[in-house]
Parts: C-alpha cells; structure tokens; sequence
C-alpha cells in the first residue's frame, strides 16, 4: 500500500490512525496529541516562569547539537540536586 492510499484511508474514516502515528504527527507539525485528537488545545495550567523561561530558550536554539548540549546541562544539575 503507498502513502496516498494510507491517507485516504484516513480521510475517509476506512482506517484509524495508530496512536504511534498521530505521536509522530503531533511532533513534527508542533502541536499537541489533543490537538490532533480533539482539535483543542489542553489550557496551560500556571507553570512555573522559570520552567517557561527555559523552555522558550530551549526552543530559540537552532541546532541539534546546541539542544543536545543544554539538555545534558539540565540533566547533569538535576543528578547534582
């Protein structure tokens, strides 16, 4: 079966989508699995700002490597808690 048929599949209600492949979906078009199940966005509850902070920089970085890198920072002043 090619990708055309799979996703006509779905278009048409045929086939269901896998948990796995909405997982998949949700990732890379940069939104949420409720999002994509519900066409809603679950409310953020009130985070942290300090949580918030991290994560829009996390998100501003343009590389893998530079992702990787503060990842492993976050991670190793976790394990020195």
């Amino acid at each position: 079966m090619n990708n055309k048929s799979v996703i006509s599949f779905y278009e048409h209600d045929t086939s269901a989508v896998s948990v796995s492949v909405l997982q998949v979906l949700a990732k890379e078009l940069g939104t949420s699995l409720d999002y994509l199940v519900n066409g809603s966005e679950v409310e953020e509850q009130e985070e942290d700002p300090d949580i918030l902070l991290a994560m829009q920089l996390l998100k501003s970085l343009k590389t893998e490597m530079g992702k990787k890198a503060a990842l492993e920072h976050i991670k190793l002043v976790v394990l020195m808690e």
